[in-house]
C-alpha cells in the first residue's frame, strides 16, 4: 500500500511540475519570438521577374539589378539596288 501511495504521489508531482514548466514557458518566457507572417503579395520588377516580402518588417526584397543597357547598332542608309529602293 505504500509502494501506491508513493508512485501517486510521483505522477502527481510529474504532472503539476510540467505543467508549472509549460505555463512558465507559454507565458513568461523573456525569449524574443519571430513569429511574423507576412503577406503573401509580390512586387512586379522593371525586368519582368517578381520579388516577396521578407524580414521581420515585411519589406520587399530588392528587384535584380538591370543588365547594362545595350546600345541598338548606328542607323545605316539603306539601299536595294534590284528593285531601285533606298531608305535613309
Amino acid at each position: 500500500m505504500l509502494k501506491e501511495k508513493i508512485a501517486f504521489a510521483v505522477v502527481i508531482a510529474t504532472i503539476i511540475l510540467g505543467s508549472l514548466l509549460y505555463v512558465n514557458q507559454k507565458y513568461f518566457s523573456t525569449e524574443e519570438k519571430d513569429e511574423t507572417a507576412c503577406p503573401a503579395d509580390a512586387l512586379l520588377c522593371p525586368d519582368g521577374s517578381y520579388v516577396g516580402r521578407q524580414g521581420p518588417l515585411c519589406e520587399f526584397e530588392e528587384c535584380p539589378s538591370r543588365p547594362e543597357t545595350i546600345e541598338a547598332p548606328a542607323e545605316k542608309d539603306f539601299e536595294n539596288s534590284e528593285i531601285d529602293l533606298k531608305i535613309e
